[in-house]
């Protein structure tokens, strides 16, 4: 590509990338699984706290609205912007589900040996199911946006030229293409 005499090919720093480790995955996932746990607390706390200073029944209405549609897929985003891996979005977003249901079901009867199917049914509403899988969705909508910034993976630093950041995987000159800078080849030797 030419270009006029005179013109400096400038790199803007902000726009690196940010690599985050893929050994995280496990822990990620538990984040997926506290979220649903938080979300689910939140929701019992919050009604009981309503109940208690003798709220409106609709303002009761709006305090769930808010938490299942608004909070819980926003945290989910968030675990998903986070840990941008699109692949693991959905399944985590599965996890909050499981979070979520597991806690309240929990706070509706500790005694987890006496449950019944009935009590998973009175703990799993659809609207959370729905509210689950789609903050899943703009999780991974979220993974592809963010990409650009932030990507689970090793860095190729070792594998680029110091003076220009050109990727050097396949140059056997012993001078980088892209600034003409004498490339050390220990580097590629590990």
């Amino acid at each position: 590509m030419a270009m006029a005499e005179g013109t400096t090919l400038t790199r803007d720093t902000d726009s690196r990338v940010r690599f985050i480790s893929p050994a995280m995955w496990p822990w990620v996932l538990l984040v997926y699984f506290l979220v649903g746990v938080a979300g689910s607390v939140l929701l019992d706390q919050g009604q009981r706290l309503l109940i208690q200073t003798g709220a409106t029944p609709r303002t009761g209405t709006v305090f769930v609205v808010i938490t299942v549609n608004i909070i819980l897929p926003g945290l989910i985003v968030l675990t998903g912007l986070w840990y941008p891996r699109v692949l693991l979005a959905l399944p985590g977003a599965i996890l909050t589900l499981v979070g979520f249901a597991l806690t309240k079901m929990l706070l509706l009867d500790w005694q987890f040996w006496k449950w019944k199917p009935a009590l998973v049914g009175q703990a799993l509403h659809p609207i959370v199911l729905v509210a689950c899988i789609v903050g899943g969705l703009f999780a991974m909508l979220a993974c592809v946006v963010i990409s650009g910034r932030r990507r689970v993976g090793l860095a190729d630093k070792r594998l680029r030229c110091k003076k220009c950041e050109y990727l050097l995987v396949g140059v056997n000159t012993g001078v980088c293409p892209e600034c003409g800078a004498a490339i050390v080849r220990s580097r590629f030797d590990d």
